[in-house]
């Protein structure tokens, strides 16, 4: 696509669900809500054919209104291995009774994967939120690490209105089931953050 051009057209009618690039040749939108009601898959766009495709494994629960992004994992096993893996975390939302999803959604790949490599991959249930952070449409954004992930804003249970410069942070390192939970401040300031189990 060069300037203005139309973008491809998505899967199927969908709205209130996350898209976020995999590779440089791959990327994927997952759960949202279509005419049927909350959807618990993803599709895969290849975007060198602007192609979708559809994922062969649902993710843990139907989702909508949440984030996603992408962080290096670390595996533990070499210094290459490690920039190699990568993991999508999926946050927030809601499921088809607009009940709050308190539980992130993962599914790990590296960045030479294919349609068919991804296809193969599994989601896996990650880390619970603490219990005030179910929020409806948050933001999520990898940290400058990118064995992080940071995520802000949107609607907690009791929050009439979208949370805008008072932000609810939360950090989460590739360490497994490790959650850094950063208190409310200023997006402006250094967060503070905390080890919670």
């Amino acid at each position: 696509m060069i300037g203005n051009e139309p973008g491809p057209m998505l899967p199927m009618a969908i709205q209130r669900h996350c898209f976020v690039k995999m590779t440089q040749n791959l990327a994927m939108l997952v759960g949202g809500q279509s005419i049927t009601g909350t959807l618990n898959f993803a599709f895969i766009f290849s975007i060198t054919d602007n192609t979708w495709h559809k994922a062969t494994h649902e993710i843990i629960m139907e989702r909508r209104h949440h984030a996603c992004a992408t962080m290096v994992v670390d595996s533990g096993d070499s210094e290459s291995s490690s920039y190699f893996s990568r993991r999508i975390v999926v946050v927030g939302g809601v499921d088809y009774l607009d009940t709050p999803l308190p539980f992130v959604d993962a599914l790990d790949f590296d960045v030479f994967s294919d349609v068919s490599d991804i296809q193969s991959k599994e989601w896996f249930q990650g880390p619970l939120l603490p219990a005030d952070h179910s929020l409806l449409s948050p933001a999520l954004l990898s940290g400058s690490d990118s064995k992080s992930i940071v995520l802000f804003g949107g609607v907690g249970e009791t929050v009439v209105s979208p949370v805008t410069r008072q932000g609810r942070h939360l950090q989460f390192h590739s360490q497994p089931n490790f959650i850094a939970q950063v208190r409310r401040r200023q997006l402006s300031e250094k967060p503070l953050c905390a080890k919670t189990q």
